[in-house]
């Protein structure tokens, strides 16, 4: 899946995610930034745009990507860079400009997800909001035991 990096200075997502943090404090934080959606069958796709909240704190559009942060550190955690992507999706970003276009501190195999998770307090520790996107929403259930997941609405924060 493509990546499209932010045309804003990374330091316009490190002001955001800094007045997060002055909000809630210490508490760690999980944001999704969706799947793309199919039209009318499953192989037709339209053009992928991020959650909005995954928008406005890392300005990229990564499919499947999740963001996580704790007090000053956040991290993207994202699906491994296949090495077939150029052919179908043209030149991508690597994970290091990733890292320098939208300032976060690294970009993380998807994999090592729950690991961090497990780390920073476990599923109760953390606060977020639901993705719109129902695969993301029924993921952040799974991940943080939360008790939304297979509506079709967003329910209230938790």
């Amino acid at each position: 899946m493509s990546i499209q990096l932010p045309r804003q200075a990374p330091s316009v997502f490190s002001a955001r995610r800094n007045r997060l943090v002055a909000r809630i404090g210490d508490k760690p934080v999980l944001v999704c930034a969706g799947h793309p959606r199919p039209r009318n069958y499953a192989a037709n796709i339209y053009r992928y745009r991020s959650d909005s909240h995954f928008l406005y704190l890392a300005g990229a559009h990564m499919a499947g990507a999740v963001l996580v942060g704790c007090g000053g550190r956040w991290e993207v955690f994202a699906h491994p860079e296949d090495p077939s992507n150029p052919l179908w999706h043209g030149d991508q970003p690597g994970w290091d400009e990733v890292v320098s276009r939208t300032g976060v501190s690294d970009v993380r195999p998807l994999h090592e997800l729950e690991e961090a998770i497990e780390k920073l307090g476990g599923k109760g520790a953390f606060a977020t909001i639901p993705s719109t996107d129902t695969v993301a929403r029924r993921q952040q259930a799974c991940l943080l035991g939360r008790p939304w997941g297979d509506d079709h609405g967003v329910p209230e924060l938790s």
